[in-house]
């Protein structure tokens, strides 16, 4: 029973490796977005309603973990989990360019968002940490990492069960 859970674990499990323990796995201070790489997965093989609630999960786990006010990050990852949501049966997913092109639009928006939200209400330090050097290297290891990930979590797919309204699909 708690298998259903696992969309909704794992990128809270993600997010907080990378905030302290994933410190390890670094690469000049830059951690891979990997919370963002499995919402846009979920978001994309599931559907809207799906990637907007593992999209509040992730961004009140971040805004809790994080220094920004609470709702900062909620609203940037929820509005990327709702996009990856809709794009759900409109992008054919190859094993390695679609998935990476996807994660590369989606963390530029979330980037995007969050320099926007930064702007209006003059959080003058997260609109220094956006774009810059770290970013681009994050944003790299991100997707290098994202079809190994992809893959990963397409062979979970296939072994877990996804409960349905009156069932269970096979």
């Amino acid at each position: 029973m708690l298998w259903i859970l696992i969309p909704y674990i794992l990128p809270l499990l993600l997010l907080y490796l990378s905030s302290g323990p994933g410190q390890v796995i670094a690469i000049q201070g830059a951690l891979p977005q990997l919370s963002l790489v499995v919402l846009v997965y979920y978001g994309n093989s599931r559907n809207a309603f799906h990637g907007e609630l593992i999209g509040l999960l992730i961004g009140l786990t971040a805004d809790v973990l994080g220094a920004a006010p609470l709702g900062f990050y909620s609203f940037s990852f929820t509005l990327v989990g709702y996009l990856a949501g809709i794009s759900r049966g409109k992008v054919y997913i190859d094993a390695i360019f679609t998935p990476v092109l996807m994660v590369g639009v989606f963390i530029f928006l979330k980037a995007f968002i969050s320099f926007l939200l930064a702007g209006i209400f003059g959080f003058e330090a997260v609109q220094e940490v956006v774009f810059n050097r770290i970013f681009f290297i994050s944003l790299l290891y991100s997707l290098l990492l994202t079809p190994i990930l992809f893959a990963v979590l397409k062979a979970l797919d296939k072994i877990l069960p996804r409960r349905l309204r009156g069932g269970y699909q096979d």
